[in-house]
């Protein structure tokens, strides 16, 4: 029965640190995922100053489809595109050949940043503002590659999701040489036990064994008494 409630401890004691070590993983991950994206919205937020700032100076002019492919290439960007009033596209310059999704419903994370889906995977898609040199409102839409934070966020959660499984993994094995230990410990007591009971047995059977010769004995030796007093009264009554 002990043997049992030794496995059933095991088999819970896994099942227990399973559970725990799901949990810490997913719970890992997600908070990898908000870190990873927060630097890198503030980074993109970096980005927009810089491009409104950048476009502000120098559109329209020949400088700007140059100005764009370059930043592309320097801060790996998908696409850059500028709109008038009317969402209109003046200019645009893209690091894939025709692609350009843009008014591709997505899932805002923060003001004027949302994720859209796309056929190369998902993108951050980030919109700012700016006045050109006549002073006339633009707008212009800049792609970032998500799928790159994605895959940021798999490889560090996987060296990191691997790192828990070792510590969880030796947390286990210490806690199996514990149980290990107290099974010995507690099969020690019954061996111990066990051999005291059955000495106690045997010497039982001994000492019933012994009783019984010496019970004839004393029996022969109160029969032999008898015997010697009847001879004696007998002698003294001769003699009177």
């Amino acid at each position: 029965m002990k043997k049992r409630k030794l496995v059933k401890t095991y088999t819970y004691g896994g099942i227990s640190v399973l559970l725990i070590f799901v949990i810490l993983s997913l719970f890992y991950i997600k908070r990898l995922e908000k870190n990873v994206i927060s630097v890198y919205i503030d980074s993109i937020k970096f980005h927009s100053n810089f491009l409104s700032s950048s476009f502000s100076s120098i559109y329209p002019s020949e400088k700007t489809l140059s100005f764009m492919n370059n930043f592309i290439i320097s801060e790996n960007l998908v696409y850059i595109a500028i709109l008038d009033s009317s969402n209109k596209v003046k200019v645009w310059a893209s690091a894939f050949e025709n692609f350009l999704p843009l008014n591709v419903k997505g899932k805002y994370i923060d003001k004027n940043i949302k994720i859209i889906n796309t056929r190369l995977g998902n993108i951050l898609e980030i919109r700012g503002t700016f006045r050109d040199k006549k002073g006339k409102r633009m707008y212009f839409v800049a792609g970032y590659p998500y799928f790159l934070i994605e895959e940021r966020i798999v490889k560090e959660s996987f060296s990191r999701t691997f790192l828990l499984l070792l510590i969880t993994g030796i947390i286990f094995s210490a806690g199996l040489w514990i149980l290990g230990l107290i099974q010995k410990e507690v099969e020690e007591k019954e061996r111990k036990i066990s051999e005291k009971e059955e000495f106690i047995q045997i010497a039982t059977e001994l000492a019933h064994e012994i009783k019984n010769p010496l019970n004839i004995i004393a029996m022969g030796l109160q029969s032999i008494e008898q015997e010697e007093g009847e001879k004696k009264r007998k002698f003294f009554l001769l003699r009177k």
